[in-house]
Order: structure tokens, then sequence, then C-alpha cells
């Protein structure tokens, strides 16, 4: 077993030595584990509640999502814009010299 400043962190975090390079849990540790199965957080029953209340929610965020991010990419107009580019000046408000 192991002492001093170490035997001390090991026992705050749940972990019990026996042999050296050997660590094994304590019982507090798999209680804490147990509990912690059962607990759901106040964001998850909002989230839940929420579905429940209204079931179209999810069909309606796919919808949007179709609507502004699942679109096929036409490479022959991406590079019609690459190429149809102005290069931007190094001062934007300069402003054009009289010819």
């Amino acid at each position: 077993m192991k002492r001093g400043r170490a035997a001390g962190r090991a026992r705050d975090w749940g972990y019990r030595y026996e042999l050296p390079g050997t660590i094994r849990r304590s019982r507090f540790d798999r209680r804490w584990r147990i509990r912690m199965a059962a607990y759901e957080s106040d964001l998850t029953r909002f989230i839940r509640d929420l579905k429940r209340a209204k079931p179209g929610i999810e069909r309606a965020q796919r919808e949007g999502r179709a609507i502004w991010w699942d679109k096929q990419l036409d490479l022959d107009e991406q590079q019609r814009w690459r190429d149809a580019r102005v290069p931007q000046r190094a001062y934007v408000y300069q402003t054009e010299p009289k010819k």
C-alpha cells in the first residue's frame, strides 16, 4: 500500500493501490457509477419534454437543414465563380485615380 502524499490523492479519487503497478477501484467508485447511471440532467429532460410536446420538431429540423446545407455541389459552377472573382485591392477605401 502506498503511503504519503500519493496515497491521499488516490483515496480522494476512489482508487486503491494493492501491489505496485496495479489499481483496483474502491466500493465508493462503484456506488458512484450506479448513481450516475440513474442521473438525468435538466437539459436532457428539457429536450425529451420538448420532443414529446412538439413531435414534428425533428422533421422540421431535417427540412431546414435540407434547405441550407444538404446540397449537391456543381464543380463547373464553382470554377466559374472562382474565375470571375476580382482580387481585392490593398486599401479598400482608396478611390480610383483619375485618368
